[in-house]
């Protein structure tokens, strides 16, 4: 690649939505540099909600290259979203490699070729089949290779053939598109693991209401998992809003099962228990839907837990982040300092110990006293359940805290020493509007702690301790 695009005409603009996935990025970056000799831009479509320093590092990169990096909004209509990236692409053909792809450049080459010796081709399929559209009229996977000129005449992107079957659609009203055919392939979907039946199935729940600004992101994380044998379940508390269309739209791009379930209000905890009930899993790992999952979250934590059938529940560090990087919220700094690193207030936090160990740690009681975290830097192991109740409705604030300690009376902890997961930090969050409305320490906790059966497995100076005004 030159050091400057402008010192010759582009061959190939190459389009790439990104998803959260900076290695998926990389990878084509390095095998487009090291394996292709023709002349080519990126074209990296952004999702704002997507940044962060990793992506920043790529991102300047490509610009000092100087490719083209599109940011769009959450709630994005993709048939825009594409004409836009079309309609700027510099180069003569155009090929976009929808996340996460493997990418082939002897195919590409292959592809160009074809194009470069045959101009009344208008594309190159991959595939050794024509793919019909209600006009009759051919179509172009993803992956495949077309000519910019036929989108600059009469050439209409069809968004709903994107979204229901991969494909985009062409029309031309002046004659048939001629697309030729490829012995080598482009591209290959890279996250549709086969089931691997050796490895024990992880429930992840979605607990999921109103969350169209998030909800994407989450998915995706999930999706992006290096641990292959998933299932999702995402399970609706009567959303209001765009909430089950967004996750709806996922289910053509992975073949990891996703159950999306509705039903009327429930509240977090109980819907949260309703995900565990339908779960078929060994594990469960909630993921709450403004927070995002590294891609070797669940591999780390299956692995340790799989060490020690007495392992109940595996945590990790977890990242906060906010929500809008400029004008932050003061009182959101404030809950960031004193929340930031949980596992740090522990005294002898180890790899793997009795739960009992930690709820004898002499700084249990002190501040922050969710040394743990949230649901989401969490991973439980079903059958716990059959033991522990799961998450008490009657509760307003620790509500997590109250299982984690429930769990930890009867079961070892798991401690992965690494960040598995971002917390995002946002006013309208229920922890958050508790805080700032002085309602984050629940009475109704202190009050079960001191006289609910389910805390007589504790020791009666621990119970004595629930009230110690926190």
């Amino acid at each position: 690649m030159p050091n400057s695009l402008e010192t010759e005409k582009i061959k190939l603009s190459v389009i790439i939505p990104f998803w959260q996935q900076g290695d998926f990025l990389l990878d084509i970056i390095r095998s487009l540099e090291y394996n292709l000799e023709i002349s080519y831009e990126f074209i990296v479509l952004v999702n704002r909600n997507l940044l962060d320093f990793e992506l920043a590092d790529i991102l300047n990169y490509l610009n000092l290259q100087e490719h083209q990096i599109l940011y769009f909004e959450p709630a994005f209509n993709s048939q825009d979203i594409f004409n836009q990236a079309i309609a700027q692409a510099r180069g003569n053909y155009i090929v976009w490699l929808q996340y996460p792809v493997i990418l082939y450049p002897k195919g590409l080459a292959e592809a160009i070729n074809i194009l470069d010796n045959n101009l009344e081709v208008d594309g190159v399929n991959q595939i050794q089949q024509f793919i019909d559209f209600e006009d009759e009229r051919e179509g172009v996977k993803i992956g495949s290779v077309f000519r910019k000129a036929i989108w600059e005449t009469e050439i209409i992107l069809k968004t709903r053939f994107l979204e229901e079957t991969g494909f985009l659609g062409f029309r031309n009203s002046q004659k048939d598109l001629i697309i030729n055919q490829l012995s080598e392939k482009i591209c290959e979907v890279k996250f549709n693991y086969s089931f691997n039946p050796e490895l024990p199935l992880v429930s992840v729940c979605i607990p999921s209401y109103n969350g169209e600004k998030f909800i994407a992101e989450a998915i995706s994380s999930i999706l992006s998992q290096t641990y292959s044998a998933i299932e999702l379940i995402i399970s609706d508390d009567h959303s209001s809003d765009n909430t089950i269309a967004i996750a709806q739209s996922f289910k053509n791009q992975t073949s990891i099962p996703i159950n999306i379930l509705t039903h009327q209000t429930l509240g977090l905890a109980e819907n949260s228990n309703f995900c565990i009930n339908q779960s078929q899993g060994k594990y469960i790992k909630f993921v709450y839907q403004d927070d995002i999952l590294m891609p070797n979250c669940i591999e780390k934590m299956v692995d340790l837990a799989e060490t020690d059938p007495d392992i109940g529940l595996v945590f990790s560090p977890r990242e906060m982040f906010f929500l809008e990087q400029e004008n932050i919220n003061l009182e959101l700094i404030a809950v960031y300092q004193q929340f930031a690193n949980l596992h740090q207030s522990w005294s002898n936090l180890k790899s793997i110990q009795w739960g009992k160990e930690l709820l004898n740690d002499p700084n249990l009681w002190q501040h922050p006293i969710n040394k743990i975290g949230e649901p989401s830097t969490v991973l439980l192991r079903k059958s716990l359940f059959k033991t522990v109740a799961g998450f008490d409705p009657q509760l307003n604030q620790l509500v997590d805290l109250d299982l984690w300690w429930r769990i930890l009376a009867q079961f070892k902890v798991g401690f992965v020493e690494e960040t598995l997961s971002y917390f995002r930090l946002h006013t309208q969050q229920k922890t958050c509007q508790n805080m700032f409305e002085g309602q984050a320490n629940d009475q109704n906790f202190y009050d079960k702690i001191y006289s609910h059966p389910d805390y007589q497995l504790f020791p009666p100076q621990f119970r004595a301790s629930s009230g110690i005004d926190l």
